[in-house]
Formats: C-alpha cells, sequence, structure tokens
C-alpha cells in the first residue's frame, strides 16, 4: 500500500519507477531539486514531510535544506508552471503537496498551485524533476522510510 499520509519529519526516500530505485529525489546545494544515485545516503535525498494549515497537505523539505526551504513551484507569470527549486519555506501554495495513490503502490505527488493534473515527475533525457501532467512512469513514485 501507497503512503499517502507521511509521518510528519520522518525520513523518507523517493524514487520513480522510471528511474528505478537506484535514483532518489534530492535537493542540490544550489536548492534545485534533482535526482541522486541511492548507494550515497546524503541529507540531500533524505526527504521529509511537514504539515501545513491545510488538512492532507505537507510541505517537501530535503534534511540538508531544513525546514526554512520547501519544495515549491516556480510562478511562471500566468504561464503553465512546470519548474520546481526549493524556497524559503511560507505560506505558498506551490508549496502545499499531496500524496495520491495510483493504485499500483505507488503515489503521485501533486500541489495546491497547479492542482491534481499536475504530478512531480522527471524528464526522460535529463531526469531532472519538473510537473507533468497525465500518467508517466516518472510520475509514480515510492516513498519509503530511510535512516
Amino acid at each position: 500500500m501507497a503512503t499517502t499520509t507521511p509521518t510528519p519529519n520522518t525520513n523518507y526516500t523517493l524514487s520513480n519507477t522510471y528511474t528505478g530505485t537506484s535514483q532518489l529525489f534530492s535537493s542540490s546545494p544550489s536548492k534545485d531539486p534533482t535526482l541522486t544515485r541511492s548507494i550515497s545516503p546524503s541529507p540531500h535525498n533524505r526527504v521529509y514531510f511537514t504539515p501545513t494549515s491545510t488538512p492532507n497537505y505537507f510541505r517537501i523539505h530535503t534534511r540538508a535544506l531544513g525546514d526554512n526551504y520547501s519544495l515549491d513551484v516556480t510562478n511562471d507569470a500566468g504561464v503553465e508552471s512546470t519548474k520546481l527549486h526549493f524556497a524559503e519555506t511560507g505560506d505558498f501554495s506551490g508549496q502545499f503537496w499531496r500524496l495520491h495513490g495510483w493504485g499500483d503502490g505507488t503515489v503521485k505527488l501533486s500541489n495546491m498551485f497547479t492542482g491534481e493534473g499536475a504530478h512531480l515527475d522527471v524528464y526522460a533525457d535529463s531526469q531532472v524533476p519538473f510537473l507533468g501532467r497525465d500518467d508517466h512512469s516518472g510520475q509514480h513514485w515510492t516513498v519509503v522510510k530511510a535512516n
């Protein structure tokens, strides 16, 4: 069963079915989301969730960046926003994330700003995280408790 209600402040790893468990969702020192090799445990690929003011929505952090930075959507001035970054934590809808089960044991992660039709995904060529639509293997995430 997919974890759709993570335990706040508990370490997790996030991997998707496109890249497999060899790559983990991470933060970079420049505060960009990225993927890193799973054989290299790091505070950058240890994700944790904190509650928001809206039930069933969470902020996504990494241990490396801490509570002060949350995964956020870059607002592209009315254009369909797909770019992501870790921004200073605030009361911003792009930092409010929800986990929904796909029905195959994985979850999709959507945010309040772009809505439930856009999910955390990775580009096939660069494997850079972004928000994608429809149903692609890069949007099927496995959330696993970690040390």
